[in-house]
């Protein structure tokens, strides 16, 4: 979780991506997301932070 970035959503991003890529709702421009570094997805914190305490092992902590 702390290799997580902390972003406001800008709906013109590089990846032109719209949606949390776990609850696959949208995100609104200017709305505070996480970026995992390595793939660069967004996320809402909500659903990060519950995706990844649901994992118990290191080697499951990837991107959903």
């Amino acid at each position: 979780m702390a290799a997580l970035e902390d972003h406001k959503f800008d709906p013109k991003n590089e990846f032109d991506c719209t949606d949390c890529v776990i609850c696959l709702d949208n995100f609104e421009k200017n709305q505070f997301v996480k970026r995992m570094p390595p793939c660069r997805h967004f996320f809402h914190p909500h659903c990060c932070t519950k995706w990844f305490e649901s994992k118990k092992d290191d080697d499951e902590y990837r991107c959903p």
